[in-house]
């Protein structure tokens, strides 16, 4: 497995800011916008997904979105 990717994305609560810090943090890890328009949707549909439940801990949701772009990042250094 490749090297895996750790960062927080600080609490937001608009999708949009979710995105462009999720954006400057994979940019910094010399992530391109082709991995970040890839990611994205998987990300996005996490975040509605668990946002539209009460009482969600949003650190579990960070760490399922870490396991996500981990995940997404396995399969797209596979494809490029």
């Amino acid at each position: 497995m490749g090297k895996v990717i750790d960062f927080r994305i600080p609490d937001q609560q608009d999708a949009s800011e979710i995105k462009e810090a999720l954006c400057e943090r994979l940019y910094k890890t010399g992530l391109n916008d082709e991995f970040v328009e890839y990611t994205w949707p998987h990300c996005e549909a996490l975040i509605k997904r668990f946002a539209s439940k009460p009482g969600v801990d949003k650190e579990v949701v960070m760490e399922l979105l870490h396991l996500r772009i981990n995940l997404d990042l396995e399969h797209f250094s596979r494809m490029h």
